[in-house]
């Protein structure tokens, strides 16, 4: 794959899987027809919320048990809320905060989380909250900003990426946490989506989706204020995978020195 600039998939060094719920399952097919063909996996992956699990499933080569397991969950699950059993229908809890996480173990054991270990660096993001007093106004601004569908493409992703106060993008390594369960839980905090999801606490902090402070991650070069337009050679070697839309945008594009493949048209989803 290569464009007028001649960027070619072989070089790449990081691949970054942004976010975007059940939207994610392209960049599975996509990756997995690429590796069809020849190309292997670069040792640097990152990955946030939903795209993070997706690349773990990649990496362990358990797609297709992840997409069974996907569908499986959802057919078996009737609405968005859960409800108390009995004639009384109390709401109790969104499903959201089982379902994601039972997928999660459908597909990552012990023996894939070893798998991971061995692959090379593997990260995902979170947004950590780091002032406790900003809690309630830092994610109601993140999910109303989320909801909106804001276009992050069209601005600097490190500016984007930092003005919602209380709140920053962290990277957490699974494997450099000593149980499973602990290493799921890195998964489960990247996809927090509260109130659906609730917050995982790690090192005592609560964690959120990556995705409210933004669904691409935003690496050490742009939040120290420089972008990728200044250093031609991380342009080159590194590619994010989008999975909404942009009409605007050509499918491999680059932007702010970035470079991103996105759906070659909208992708329909639906949560249950």
């Amino acid at each position: 794959m290569q464009n007028n600039d001649n960027f070619s998939i072989e070089n790449v060094g990081t691949l970054i899987f942004s976010g975007g719920g059940n939207r994610c399952w392209w960049q599975a097919g996509f990756v997995a027809e690429l590796i069809s063909q020849g190309w292997t996996l670069p040792k640097d992956i990152i990955g946030c919320s939903a795209g993070a699990a997706i690349a773990a499933s990649l990496i362990t080569e358990t797609t297709d048990k992840a997409l069974d397991a996907c569908k499986r969950l959802y057919a078996g699950n009737p609405g968005l809320i859960r409800y108390k059993r009995g004639a009384l229908k109390v709401p109790v809890g969104f499903a959201q905060n089982e379902v994601y996480p039972n997928w999660l173990r459908a597909f990552i054991g012990k023996e894939e989380l070893a798998y991971i270990k061995a692959f090379g660096r593997f990260r995902v993001t979170a947004s950590r909250l780091d002032r406790p007093s900003f809690r309630l106004t830092a994610i109601t601004r993140a999910i109303f900003r989320h909801l909106r569908g804001k276009d992050f493409i069209a601005l600097d992703q490190s500016d984007y990426a930092h003005n919602i106060a209380g709140l920053s993008q962290v990277f957490l390594e699974p494997t450099l946490f000593q149980s499973l369960d602990a290493a799921l839980k890195t998964f489960e905090a990247s996809a927090a989506a509260s109130p659906f999801i609730f917050a995982r606490k790690i090192a005592g902090k609560l964690h959120f989706d990556g995705g409210y402070i933004s669904p691409i991650p935003v690496l050490a070069e742009e939040s120290s204020g420089s972008n990728f337009s200044s250093d031609p050679e991380a342009a080159s070697t590194t590619l994010t995978l989008l999975t909404r839309h942009f009409e605007t945008k050509p499918m491999l594009f680059s932007h702010y020195g970035k470079r991103f493949i996105q759906p070659s048209r909208k992708i329909p989803v639906s949560t249950f």
